[in-house]
C-alpha cells in the first residue's frame, strides 16, 4: 500500500520518515485516545453497533473521568470528497434506493481509484480521511492549530474515536500503522437471510435479486480499488454476532439481543475493570492458531 503525499507527518509519507514522529506523537500519551473501526457485510448493522458502542463508552469510567466521544462515518468523508470534485452524489434519505446507495459505493471506489501525485492508487483514501478528521477534532478540542505538517498533540484526555465503516484491507493497514495497539477493528456478524431482510426493510428497491448481487459486490468487488469487505472482516480483533434485532415485532426490547453485552465485556478489557476469561470460543480459536503455527 503506498501512502498519499502531502499528508501531515503525523499519518506519514511516502518513505516513512517520520514514522518514529508519529508513532511518539499519538501514542505517547499512555493510549487515552482509542481508534475502533467497525467492519461488517452489507445488511449487518454495523451503525447499530458503533452508535451502541459510542453511548457505552460515554458512560464507561475511566478513574475519575469517562470518554469523549466521536463517530466519524464513512459516507461522509465520501459525500466530502465528491463535493470537493463536483461530482454528483446522492441526497441524505432516511429509506434511500439501493441505486443511491450504490451510487455512494461508486464514489468510495473512485476515492481509492484516484491517482497520488506518484501515480499510484490509494485503496486506503478513505480511511485516511478519517484520519484527517481525527486530526481536525483533536486540534478543535485541545484548541491546536491544525495546520501544515505540524502535529496535533492529545493532551492525555480520554478520547475515542468510532469510525463506521471500514470497505478494504488497505484501510485497516494504515489505521494500525498509524495507531498501533490502540487501534481496535470490530467485526459485525450476521446471517445472510437477516442481511438480505434488513436490505428490503432500509431500502426501497431492494428485491432478493438485488440485494444478493448488491452483497456480492460488497463482500469481493472485482476490482483492486472496490469493495472487498469479506477481507476486511478477517483483519477484526474483536467479533460480534448481530443476527438477532434490537426489537420485536411489536416494537419491545428483544432479550436475545446481546450486542451491548459483547461491547461492554469488550470495554472491560480493554479498561482493565474486571477480569475476564476467554469464552469457549475464544480458548477454541487460540487451540486452532496454536496448531496452525505448530
Amino acid at each position: 500500500m503506498a501512502a498519499a503525499p502531502n499528508l501531515p507527518f503525523e499519518i506519514l509519507n511516502n518513505k516513512g520518515r517520520h514514522q518514529r514522529d508519529s508513532r511518539d506523537i499519538v501514542l505517547g500519551g499512555g493510549a487515552n485516545e482509542l481508534v475502533f473501526g467497525v467492519v461488517g457485510h452489507a445488511g449487518a448493522g454495523t451503525s447499530t453497533v458503533a452508535d451502541t458502542l459510542a453511548k457505552l463508552l460515554q458512560q464507561t469510567k475511566v478513574g475519575e473521568d469517562t470518554f469523549e466521544v466521536e463517530l466519524i462515518v464513512a459516507q461522509t468523508v465520501i459525500r466530502e470528497w465528491a463535493k470537493e470534485r463536483n461530482k454528483p452524489f446522492p441526497p441524505v434519505a432516511e429509506k434511500p434506493t439501493l441505486h443511491q446507495v450504490q451510487e455512494l459505493q461508486d464514489l468510495g471506489d473512485a476515492m481509492r481509484a484516484e491517482e497520488t501525485e506518484g501515480g499510484v492508487a490509494d485503496h486506503s483514501a478513505v480511511a485516511r480521511r478519517m484520519i484527517l478528521k481525527i486530526r481536525a477534532q483533536r486540534g478543535e478540542k485541545t484548541h491546536q492549530a491544525v495546520e501544515g505538517g505540524k502535529p496535533v498533540k492529545p493532551d492525555g484526555k480520554h478520547r475515542v474515536y468510532i469510525l463506521d465503516s471500514l470497505r478494504h484491507p488497505a484501510e485497516v493497514a494504515l489505521l494500525r500503522h498509524i495507531y498501533q495497539d490502540a487501534f481496535i477493528l470490530i467485526g459485525v456478524v450476521c446471517e445472510e437471510e437477516k442481511r438480505i431482510e434488513r436490505l428490503g426493510k432500509k431500502c426501497k428497491d431492494a428485491g432478493r435479486e438485488n440485494a444478493l448481487e448488491f452483497m456480492r459486490r460488497d463482500a469481493d468487488a472485482d476490482e483492486k480499488h472496490g469493495q472487498h469487505v469479506a477481507d476486511t472482516f478477517h483483519l477484526s480483533d474483536f467479533f460480534v454476532d448481530h443476527s438477532m434485532d434490537r426489537t420485536n415485532r411489536d416494537g419491545s426490547s428483544n432479550r436475545l439481543w446481546e450486542i451491548n453485552d459483547h461491547l461492554t465485556r469488550l470495554l472491560r478489557i480493554l479498561t482493565h475493570s474486571s477480569l475476564e476469561r476467554p469464552t469457549i470460543a475464544e480458548t477454541a480459536m487460540h487451540h486452532a492458531s496454536s496448531a496452525q503455527l505448530r
